[in-house]
């Protein structure tokens, strides 16, 4: 029993801590441009919704209730975005505190011009004893309005940038004019390798006209690619290394995967993640 009379269930906070936190990740993901598989998500609200527990400790510091959060933060965006460089985590778990911060003051602020009854923060865990339904709901709502303006604001403050790319396989080698490209945030299916969006042209060149070769198989994924108007597979071959140069800057990514574009690419050999360049 808390302040106000009001009961704290366990399962309801981490019900609800559990989908607030799916849509905070799935917002973190829109400004960092990262669109990390659907387990990695779960798995970080999962945590997060674990993390939730802390408000039944005794009352700590407001110091001490600040790390207990940044650790928090370092957990769930660990098993989300995983670990590419130093100054990749480090952005990520920032970008995660700050929203998740937001959030909980957003959801103080609406509490305290309408007066609600049952309203709790202890350890810096916001508890409401109000309809799980609504709390979601408006999470929902928080989160398209946020993105919505996540977008808006990437596409007027980014353009499209050339890049030079050199594809590795073994003794083989391709080099093509690349674009950096926002709309390609593919991942593999394990979020751990980098996908670069190419012809069907560059692929046999590496790895030959006969796709069907045992070798090829070896190296073959399925990559699945959302769009507007659809989700389709696309088939991606693993090569040894890639280099990605925008000059000054060249980064080295190891074992990336070619994902063959169902439409050919015009304008350029390659669409690469923008992130590249930041997250390795």
């Amino acid at each position: 029993m808390w302040g106000d009379g009001v009961v704290i269930y366990a399962d309801i906070l981490m019900l609800v801590n559990l989908i607030v936190d799916y849509f905070l990740i799935l917002l973190c993901g829109v400004f960092l441009k990262q669109q990390p598989p659907f387990w990695r998500i779960l798995l970080g609200a999962a945590a997060g919704a674990v993390s939730s527990l802390y408000i039944f400790l005794p009352r700590l510091n407001t110091f001490v209730d600040m790390l207990a959060n940044l650790f928090f933060s370092a957990i769930i965006t660990l098993i989300t975005f995983g670990f590419h460089s130093i100054k990749y985590y480090v952005r990520t778990v920032f970008s995660f505190f700050v929203i998740s911060f937001s959030y909980a003051g957003a959801m103080l602020a609406v509490w305290t011009i309408f007066r609600p009854h049952g309203l709790i923060i202890h350890n810096s865990v916001v508890y409401y004893d109000i309809s799980p339904t609504f709390l979601i709901l408006f999470s929902v709502i928080g989160y398209f309005i946020s993105a919505g303006v996540g977008i808006l604001l990437r596409k007027k403050g980014q353009s499209a940038t050339r890049c030079n790319v050199c594809m590795i396989l073994g003794e083989k080698s391709v080099r093509s004019d690349g674009l950096l490209d926002s709309g390609n945030s593919l991942y593999d299916a394990f979020g751990l390798s980098q996908v670069i969006i190419v012809n069907r042209s560059t692929v046999t060149e590496l790895f030959g006209d006969n796709l069907n070769t045992d070798f090829c198989q070896s190296r073959y994924r399925t990559l699945p690619c959302s769009t507007v108007s659809d989700t389709t597979l696309l088939d991606g071959y693993r090569i040894d290394s890639a280099e990605i140069t925008v000059a000054p800057k060249t980064v080295l990514l190891k074992k990336p995967i070619l994902a063959i574009s169902k439409t050919a690419l015009v304008d350029c050999g390659a669409l690469v993640n923008p992130n590249i360049l930041e997250g390795v």
